[in-house]
């Protein structure tokens, strides 16, 4: 597991938390990343990126993050982005592909 220290995540002008919940919303964004590792959850080094193709020629990709808290995990959808893309790019993370998919118009975010 990596540290809890959420100043490593470059996030001292976060002012807002972002609540995710996987039954009303099927992807995140980095600020419901944020926020939960604000709140102690550990991201586990490895993380699995998928493309989600939506309207043929468009993809989105999306970094599947396992977080725990204690005895609790989770699997969280994130939708890319530069904050993100910048976050998980530190040495501790090991991106790996994970098999592709179509979006349906009522997952777009």
């Amino acid at each position: 597991m990596l540290g809890r220290n959420p100043a490593n995540y470059h996030v001292e002008y976060l002012d807002i938390t972002q609540h995710w919940d996987a039954t009303s919303q099927p992807y995140a964004g980095g600020d419901a990343l944020i926020t939960l590792l604000s709140q102690g959850w550990e991201m586990n080094g490895t993380i699995y990126m998928e493309y989600k193709w939506f309207g043929g020629n468009r993809r989105v990709r999306v970094y599947h993050c396992d977080l725990y808290l204690d005895d609790d995990h989770m699997t969280l959808p994130v939708i890319h982005n530069p904050y993100v893309n910048r976050l998980l790019r530190q040495p501790q993370f090991k991106i790996e592909l994970r098999e592709t998919g179509k979006l349906t118009p009522h997952e777009v975010v």
